[in-house]
């Protein structure tokens, strides 16, 4: 497994990312926000090309906050957290944690209530892996990893759905993990449920 940068599975490492992007989660200066939207989803992905020989599958939820500055233009912030499929027999069971920031362009798609809302994230990943006896001198591993994501989003809500306050969302998602020999792409899919604030 190719990857930037390893350490030994630490506690107080892993429950400093989680406060970390709690912080960013909150601290975000949604003051200053048109609309705020608050969401959970599903996500899915399966590799291509060169993580296909490591992963079949990684899959799992996450919550997300989307602020709008401007009428159509704003960010986001994403926790998720996936199970991870392993494909390579040296690898019993693996995990992913990922933190993303992103700037997304809204664009409403006549007055049927759907509306086309594609976003670039960036962020970290933080993932984990437990390995067999006999493949190296430490049984569990983690890696911290830069992350991109495209997501080009379809969002559908309707006055009947708590007074229009509630969104529907389904996205493919593509994912790229630079590494220094190889990258890993992950494409997917993302299904949320998103209530809006309005201001």
């Amino acid at each position: 497994m190719l990857l930037i940068k390893s350490i030994t599975i630490n506690k107080k490492v892993f429950c400093k990312i989680i406060l970390l992007s709690i912080i960013l989660f909150f601290v975000t200066p949604s003051v200053f926000a048109q609309h705020v939207r608050t969401g959970v989803y599903g996500i899915s992905q399966v590799p291509v090309g060169d993580a296909a020989s490591y992963f079949l599958n990684a899959s799992g939820g996450g919550v997300s906050a989307e602020f709008s500055f401007f009428q159509n233009f704003g960010q986001s912030i994403r926790v998720h957290y996936s199970s991870v499929i392993p494909k390579d027999e040296r690898i019993l069971s693996a995990w992913q944690f990922t933190s993303l920031l992103g700037l997304w362009f809204y664009k409403p798609l006549g007055n049927a209530g759907f509306a086309f809302q594609p976003s670039v994230e960036m962020g970290i990943l933080y993932q984990g892996a437990e390995i067999k006896e006999g493949y190296g001198k430490m049984p569990l591993r983690a890696y911290v990893d830069f992350e991109m994501q495209l997501c080009p989003s379809f969002r559908f809500k309707n006055p009947k759905f708590l007074n229009n306050s509630l969104e529907i969302e389904l996205s493919p998602t593509f994912c790229l993990i630079p590494q220094k020999t190889e990258s890993f792409l992950f494409v997917g899919g993302r299904l949320g449920l998103i209530y809006v604030f309005s201001f």
